[in-house]
């Protein structure tokens, strides 16, 4: 007869072989289950363009419309979805500079910002380059998603969603705050 400790080790055992099995089936269904993204991005206008008061770098902020459904993006794997608009340039010298200028986090409960409907959306964070190199230049839009799943690796999903050019000359902002 098998004594009591081996019994509960072997049904530990079996327990913790359930349990890694189902983990692994709920990343590989998340991994098939993942859609194509689809996103309406349009530029209203850059309000603000200018060198930085405190520090020595250009910045520009503009507002946008941005349109977008997520919930076909949920599933029973998926805990957390966080967008992000990245501006993606260039430098004179050939480097990548990529700027996150907006983002959000979304929970799988907030049923009410699933669907995104921006309209007249300022950017939250400034668009900046030190090497003052953003007078017109032209910028490639991005939307990011980034997949918090409950089990299983996290993923990102990127759509290049538009492009255009930073003025030529500087915007006077004398009553902005920064």
């Amino acid at each position: 007869m098998h004594s009591i400790f081996k019994r509960y080790s072997k049904i530990l055992s079996l327990t913790i072989i359930c349990l890694a099995f189902l983990c692994v089936f709920n990343w590989i269904t998340g991994v098939l289950l993942r859609k194509s993204l689809s996103v309406e991005f349009e530029l209203e206008q850059v309000y603000l363009f200018g060198k930085h008061r405190y520090f020595d770098e250009e910045i520009a902020k503009f507002s946008f419309n941005l349109k977008t459904d997520l919930s076909k993006h949920y599933n029973w794997n998926i805990d957390r979805i966080i967008p992000s608009l990245n501006i993606k340039f260039n430098s004179n010298d050939g480097r990548k500079n990529e700027i996150t200028v907006w983002d959000d986090l979304i929970t799988r409960k907030d049923f009410s910002h699933h669907i995104i409907n921006l309209k007249s959306q300022k950017s939250k964070y400034f668009l900046t380059d030190v090497n003052k190199e953003l007078r017109n230049k032209t910028v490639t839009v991005l939307f990011n998603l980034s997949f918090m799943p409950i089990i299983g690796f996290v993923h990102k999903q990127t759509l290049e969603v538009g492009s255009f050019t930073l003025p030529l000359s500087y915007i006077p902002h004398h009553k902005i705050k920064h």
